[in-house]
C-alpha cells in the first residue's frame, strides 16, 4: 500500500484494515482463511490520494521500517 494514500481494504467482505502513506501501516497482512479457492474481492475504499491507484500489489514479505 506504500503507493496508495489513506484508505481501508476489504477482502471478500472482510476489513482487512486502514493504511497511510505517512505510517505506520505500509502492507495489510491477508490471513489465508479469508481467500477462498478461484477468485477473491478486494475492495480498497481510498479517502486521500492526489494519484489515482488502477491496481494493488502482492508480496510475500511485509514492509517494516520504511516510512514515504
Amino acid at each position: 500500500m506504500t503507493t496508495w494514500g489513506k484508505g481501508i481494504v476489504f477482502v471478500n467482505g472482510h476489513n482487512l484494515g486502514r493504511y497511510w502513506k505517512v505510517g505506520p501501516q505500509q502492507t495489510l497482512y491477508v490471513p489465508g482463511c479469508w481467500l477462498k479457492a478461484g477468485e477473491n474481492k478486494f475492495v480498497v475504499l481510498e479517502q486521500l490520494n492526489e494519484n489515482k491507484q488502477t491496481e494493488l500489489t502482492f508480496t510475500d514479505q511485509p514492509i517494516l521500517e520504511k516510512l514515504n
